[in-house]
């Protein structure tokens, strides 16, 4: 079940007590349970950097400082142009992109990431439903899609076991 912040004028839901159970949280402690309780970012080998490609800095400053906060290392992009720098500077471990965004969408952004000799984890993100199908469609290879508004506790459940799956 789904309910909205108490006045935080963010576009984000708090996932409830339903949503917590299948991303595997522990409703006490906000923390994942089984093998994703013990991920140290130490045990990868290198820092487990995520980026946040999206043109709404807001979002993307959402996104980036919740799971800073969770202790997984974060940087943001403003569009799939700068993501793509942003990339070959840093070789991140996992993308989190939105898919409409001006200049180079995020479709566009992981087929270009999907070209790279080791591509990033790719997890698109997007408010309009006709995106994420689209997005789908294209087969991108994308570790996941998730709907707007976003459950952060859910996003880092995906990005930890896109994490321990590029390991």
């Amino acid at each position: 079940m789904l309910t909205p912040p108490k006045s935080t004028g963010a576009r984000f839901w708090k996932s409830g007590r339903a949503d917590s159970a299948r991303a595997g949280l522990d409703e006490k402690t906000g923390k994942l349970g089984g093998e994703h309780r013990t991920l140290g970012l130490k045990e990868i080998g290198r820092p487990a950097l995520v980026i946040v490609v999206d043109d709404d800095p807001v979002q993307a400053d959402q996104i980036a400082s919740f799971l800073r906060m969770r202790g997984i290392a974060t940087e943001t992009a403003a569009d799939g142009v700068e993501g793509l720098a942003m990339v070959a500077r840093v070789s991140p471990r996992v993308v989190i992109t939105d898919i409409d965004m001006p200049a180079m969408d995020g479709i566009a952004f992981a087929r270009e990431l999907r070209a790279l000799a080791q591509p990033p984890r790719i997890i698109m993100i997007s408010g309009e439903a006709g995106k994420v199908a689209e997005a789908n469609r294209a087969q991108l290879g994308v570790f996941a899609v998730v709907d707007k508004p976003i459950p952060l506790r859910a996003l880092e459940a995906f990005v930890r076991q896109s994490i321990m799956a590029a390991r």
